[in-house]
């Protein structure tokens, strides 16, 4: 897929070398197709913290955002495939429907990089809450099936040898403690994903004065949420509810 913004008469005053291209650019449309409600997201709230820091004229803005739900009226994907896909193809719809002295405003204060950097963790941060909710359904079978057989007695096996007296809970808690750190990783991941590199720009930052946490509060806002049931930790009271029991089976 041609990268729509770095191409002769865009940025660049000649071809880039095929090499090049094919080592740095985006390549299926499939690859990027995956982010476009990340580019989308960012492009709204992009737009709105440079006009909440008066950096872009305020009709610029209005029109910028008008075009901007105009895109999801006629549809994002199909917008943005149309307009070649790319992390800049938001601005290639404004600059067709508005010309590039209004469009290229939105650009201000963020690279390339910003979006990429900003898609990665939205798109992460986007997954996380069905994969925690997969881990909890599980956890929460081995722990309920854990609570009926705290006194069913069984041989834990060392090496294929019968080792120690056990209890079935104990085992099937066993296998639920994995999950449980698995949990914590991923929690611990959603905190991590919901900071925004925004303004970090393509390796320095960006010397315009745009909020960072303004920006991180509204790119995520229209990610869903993890419940604040949900377990987060290890079933410790059912694990301390299992007897040890002594002596042969």
């Amino acid at each position: 897929m041609p990268d729509i913004v770095r191409q002769p008469g865009a940025r660049l005053s000649g071809q880039v070398d095929p090499r090049l291209a094919k080592r740095f650019y985006p390549g299926p449309l499939a690859n990027l197709r995956r982010s476009y409600g990340a580019f989308h997201a960012f492009d709204k709230t992009h737009t709105v913290a440079l006009a909440e820091a008066e950096l872009i004229p305020a009709d610029a803005a209005r029109a910028i955002l008008a075009g901007l739900r105009d895109m999801e009226a006629q549809g994002v994907e199909a917008v943005r495939d149309r307009m070649g896909g790319g992390r800049h193809s938001g601005e290639a719809f404004l600059t067709e429907k508005l010309g590039a002295n209004i469009a290229g405003w939105i650009n201000l204060g963020r690279s390339s990089g910003d979006l990429d950097a900003v898609a990665w963790r939205y798109n992460l941060r986007h997954l996380l809450p069905a994969v925690l909710s997969e881990i909890d359904k599980l956890r929460t079978g081995l722990i309920d099936i854990a609570s009926r057989h705290i006194v069913t007695l069984l041989p834990a096996y060392s090496i294929g040898q019968q080792a120690q007296t056990t209890t079935l809970a104990h085992t099937l808690l066993s296998w639920e403690a994995p999950f449980a750190r698995d949990a914590a990783r991923a929690f611990a991941l959603y905190t991590e994903a919901g900071g925004s590199p925004a303004g970090s720009a393509i390796m320095t930052g960006s010397t315009f004065a745009i909020s960072p946490t303004w920006r991180t509060r509204t790119t995520w806002q229209s990610i869903r949420s993890i419940p604040a049931g949900w377990r987060q930790g290890s079933s410790a009271s059912i694990r301390t509810s299992v007897p040890a029991p002594t002596g042969p089976i």
